[in-house]
């Protein structure tokens, strides 16, 4: 993931159909120079784990408190991305 082209943030709380969704959409893309931030705020059980273990594109969680509100897991996944 290092040196991508661009960053793709991903603000998640535990709206798992949506987050699949969006991760089944990033693997069928043509154009591979991006890296995915997964940006967990507060989720509470191990679904993120079993649905990233599906994924075929290189995806990084990044965890953050929900104190912020979206607002925080946005800015944790901008300071993480490459």
């Amino acid at each position: 993931m290092s040196g991508a082209f661009f960053s793709v943030v991903i603000p998640f709380h535990n709206r798992y159909d949506l987050l699949l969704n969006c991760l089944i959409s990033l693997q069928g893309q043509t154009f591979h120079d991006f890296e995915v931030l997964v940006c967990k705020d507060g989720s509470y059980d191990a679904r993120l784990e079993n649905i990233l273990a599906h994924c075929s594109c290189n995806v990084k969680v990044v965890y953050s408190s929900r104190l912020g509100r979206p607002a925080r897991s946005r800015n944790a996944g901008a300071l993480a991305a490459t």
